[in-house]
């Protein structure tokens, strides 16, 4: 069963009333366990919000700190994309419509959300309310199923372990880095530390892995390493 925060939207409380029931949540907006106990917890934020705690550093440290303590499986998902203006401001998408920029840094956000996710949490992009909607209710699912094909099928030795999946979604937090690249970074480096020590110290070993250009390193050094002026 599925426990649903008493103060999200309407459109989700009623959108998944059929796999729970609404109260009042502490922590994690949707939260319920999977089918051999593992526990989930989802916490929605719209980009504006999400870019709003942010500046709030406290408020957004906290609320990450208290779903990884209490949670196996913390997931934080951002509605609606967070874009990067060419002076480093950020744009979101607005309440009532359209783009608005916000004076907040956004490798400062970018930084802060890798932070989490090397802390344990995983990190979902949605575009609107039916795609976050879709997005719980398929989460909801995928974690009452005994088995997962797609996962076993795409280990080297047929079960891949959570272990390296949550290592794929931790370099999908880096920019432009998709899954494919995900595991092409990992299966050159071995892991994820490596692969951030190499952009960090060697980044020209990056640009040998198929498909890493100069320029996205530089972009992935960019976040990483913004106030970085060393060799």
């Amino acid at each position: 069963m599925m426990l649903i925060d008493v103060h999200e939207p309407e459109f989700f409380r009623e959108g998944l009333k059929d796999l729970g029931k609404v109260l009042k949540m502490e922590t994690g907006d949707y939260v319920w366990s999977g089918v051999n106990g593992t526990s989930y917890a989802v916490e929605r934020k719209e980009a504006n919000d999400l870019v709003n705690s942010a500046r709030n550093g406290g408020r957004l440290a906290d609320q990450v700190r208290r779903m990884i303590s209490t949670y196996e499986v913390p997931i934080l998902m951002i509605e609606g994309y967070v874009r990067s203006l060419g002076d480093n401001r950020i744009q979101v998408p607005k309440k009532e419509g359209g783009l608005g920029p916000i004076n907040f840094p956004y490798t400062a956000l970018e930084n802060m959300l890798l932070e989490a996710q090397m802390a344990g949490l995983l990190r979902i992009q949605t575009t609107s309310q039916h795609g976050t909607l879709n997005q719980i209710r398929s989460l909801y699912k995928f974690s009452q199923e005994e088995s997962h094909q797609w996962i076993n099928s795409r280990s080297r030795s047929g079960e891949l372990r959570l272990s390296r999946n949550n290592q794929i979604h931790l370099l999908m937090g880096l920019p432009t880095v998709g899954e494919k690249t995900a595991m092409d970074l990992l299966q050159y480096f071995g892991s994820p530390i490596a692969v951030f020590q190499a952009l960090w110290r060697n980044p020209g070993l990056v640009v040998e892995v198929p498909g890493i250009s100069e320029n996205r390193v530089k972009n992935i050094r960019g976040v990483l390493l913004p106030d970085y002026d060393g060799d």
